[in-house]
């Protein structure tokens, strides 16, 4: 069972070099290194329309984080698509449409009970199949041992809905198996 959720921080990990040459004279990247090198990768390519500005506007529409399939993402409050998150460094910049072309990221808003929740989450056995590169990346290749209880969670769900979810599966299975 991994001991944490999947997020940003395993991406800065994972391309800690490409960062470093990127960026010289830089310690251990962080989050917001991977999403500023990784925004001006995409802008240089002209699939971005401004590079992050390394800002975080207080004043944006929130992201809401939520868990699917072991990463912490959250879906853009502009353009709806799901960008990686961090629960240590809760900003939220996205990749697609660069904060609907202000090229600032806005706050992400996490769960009050996020531990409980990670908890809860990381009970749900997987499959793990192969190496990888990176934690999001084995989390994304980790299918759920139990059909029907990935772990993913949604805003709203509280932990004890969680584990109630983990019961209510295991009590099928015993039904089936009689």
């Amino acid at each position: 069972m991994s001991t944490r959720l999947a997020c940003l921080q395993d991406f800065a990990k994972r391309d800690e070099a490409d960062i470093r040459a990127r960026f010289r004279n830089m310690q251990m990247p962080t989050s917001r290194d991977w999403v500023r090198a990784f925004s001006i990768h995409k802008f240089e390519r002209l699939l971005l329309v401004k590079p992050w500005s390394g800002k975080v506007n207080g004043n944006m529409q929130p992201a809401y984080a939520r868990i699917d399939f072991g990463r912490w993402i959250a879906a853009c409050p502009f353009c709806q698509r799901d960008c990686m998150v961090d629960p240590d460094d809760p900003f939220f910049f996205c990749l697609y449409c660069a904060g609907d072309s202000s090229g600032d990221a806005g706050p992400c808003i996490f769960p009050d009970d996020r531990d409980a929740i990670e908890t809860a989450i990381l009970e749900r056995p997987v499959m793990k199949i192969g190496k990888y590169p990176s934690k999001t990346d084995e989390a994304l290749n980790s299918p759920p041992i139990l059909p029907g209880l990935s772990r993913t969670w949604n805003p709203g769900e509280s932990s004890l809905e969680l584990r109630a979810q983990h019961i209510e599966v295991l009590q099928a299975i015993r039904r089936e198996i009689k």
